[in-house]
């Protein structure tokens, strides 16, 4: 029997006395005939399972659909209109390009006269704050919106700062540092938030350094992926129809168990008494084409991880910051593609298109250069290319910017919050004496730290730079700006 509905005892009783197949027994869905099941008891069978005042609620809602109500009592805006489209389309998670569909412009026209269809724009932007609101309460994935808001084409930069300014305290302290795919609307966002660095995201780096980069200029791989792909779509097919058989064979056996029912037989009085239940299966939603809806996107990224956490799990790391991953990878990838004389021709191409890309995607910037240097692990890669001298070049001119930014942060700070002018703390004293009169101290706890020998236990960083924070401490202040920047 079909688990997922709801099935009248009475009918099943009767059935199962050799009165007919069970496959007879109408089913009524669990989520949305409810009231068709009460009904047939009623008609049916004479029994009442509605209250007087659920009668009563049902013929209110009844009366507002009766032909006695005109449409013009009642006139609806096209901002309410729109709004409620853009409701039912988010919570029945269909995309807003159904409204570009001809049945659906046949319906309303049909019955909403006059009334003007919005198109996907209009929904996902004009009325996404008020559905987000509505559906929240509906949805286990979900990104909550701190604020939704128009912006000006003058004073963008302020507006956001002031925006942002409500939730985080002391913005204009904060030093900003943004991680995205690299696109052009995500960089003018960077640059309003006067975000003092922007690092491209390792994902999406990676996958232009394999895809467009190289993949998909080598015709003979894209043409073994193609074929791949086929296949999987045809097992999938494959797929459906073994699952449409098996549901077939389990209602067969279902009705060979009716016919054959005995009271003494203990399984089959436990399958009348499933069918007797009323369990709630779980509701399951199946993404219908694009889906531009915000939580919809969200809900599909994590069904598409979820099938390959596999192969996810390989890419795991507790540690994930930028400064520790691009030096790496960009190691890691150009000993992978080194040619090898048992490479065939397809596979020669492909390492060359990422060999000719990989310094333009990986780029080791200064900030990745000095976090790597910053790392006990990383700080003598061959790929960085530095000798004992330039490893304390580049440290002592980080270290110094850094303490520039601490003290002009610091100095602001006062000034902002304070109407007279306060004495300067003891840390402050320390960092302006060693950021200006006692740069030799800042020189010697590089060279300390460049020439020191790397142990077994201090693979981690942070666990290296918690346990060294009073040996290196100006270069550990500095280890905390860098190393904590994710790359993804």
């Amino acid at each position: 029997m079909n688990e997922a509905g709801h099935f009248c005892k009475i009918c099943v009783e009767k059935f199962k006395d050799g009165s007919g197949r069970a496959s007879k027994v109408e089913g009524y869905s669990m989520r949305t005939s409810t009231s068709s099941l009460s009904d047939h008891l009623e008609q049916d069978h004479g029994i009442k399972i509605r209250d007087t005042l659920q009668l009563e609620k049902q013929k209110k809602i009844i009366d507002i659909f009766s032909t006695a109500v005109s449409h013009r009592t009642a006139a609806m805006d096209n901002y309410t209109f729109n709004r409620d489209m853009a409701v039912w389309f988010c919570m029945d998670i269909m995309p807003f390009s159904s409204v570009d569909g001809h049945g659906l412009n046949y319906f309303l026209s049909k019955n909403i006269p006059g009334m003007e269809i919005p198109d996907r724009s209009t929904l996902a932007k004009t009325c996404f704050d008020a559905c987000e609101i509505i559906v929240r309460d509906d949805w286990s994935v979900a990104v909550i919106t701190l604020s939704l808001s128009p912006l000006d084409a003058i004073g963008i930069a302020e507006h956001i700062r002031e925006v942002f300014g409500n939730f985080i305290p002391d913005m204009s302290q904060k030093y900003l540092v943004t991680t995205h795919d690299g696109a052009s609307t995500m960089k003018a966002v960077s640059e309003n938030l006067k975000s003092k660095n922007m690092h491209h995201c390792m994902a999406y780096v990676l996958h232009l350094l394999l895809m467009t980069d190289s993949i998909e200029n080598v015709p003979g791989i894209m043409g073994i992926l193609k074929e791949e792909s086929n296949s999987l779509e045809d097992e999938k097919a494959m797929e459906s129809l073994l699952e449409k058989l098996e549901e077939s064979m389990r209602i067969f056996d279902a009705d060979e168990q009716i016919e054959d029912f005995s009271p003494q037989n203990e399984a089959n009085a436990q399958l009348l008494e499933s069918l007797d239940k009323s369990d709630k299966t779980q509701k399951s939603f199946r993404l219908k084409n694009e889906v531009p809806t915000r939580w919809n996107s969200v809900h599909a990224m994590l069904h598409s991880v979820k099938l390959r956490s596999k192969q996810s799990k390989r890419l795991e790391d507790s540690i994930c910051s930028f400064g520790l991953k691009i030096a790496l990878v960009r190691a890691n990838v150009e000993d992978i593609c080194e040619i090898k004389p048992e490479d065939g021709d397809e596979m020669k191409t492909l390492k060359r298109l990422v060999m000719k890309n990989v310094q333009k995607r990986l780029v080791l910037t200064e900030d990745v250069v000095v976090a790597s240097l910053l790392d006990p692990s990383t700080k003598n890669l061959d790929i960085l290319g530095l000798s004992s001298e330039e490893k304390i070049e580049n440290l002592s001119n980080a270290l110094q910017t850094h303490c520039d930014l601490l003290e002009n942060a610091e100095e602001g700070a006062q000034v902002e919050h304070a109407t007279t002018k306060e004495p300067l703390s003891k840390r402050q004293k320390l960092l302006k004496k060693y950021s200006s009169s006692n740069r030799s101290y800042q020189s010697k706890e590089v060279e300390r730290f460049v020439h020191h020998q790397q142990m077994e236990e201090e693979e981690d960083p942070f666990k290296f730079w918690a346990k060294h924070a009073t040996i290196y401490p100006n270069l550990g202040q500095l280890a905390r700006r860098l190393l904590t920047q994710e790359c993804s």
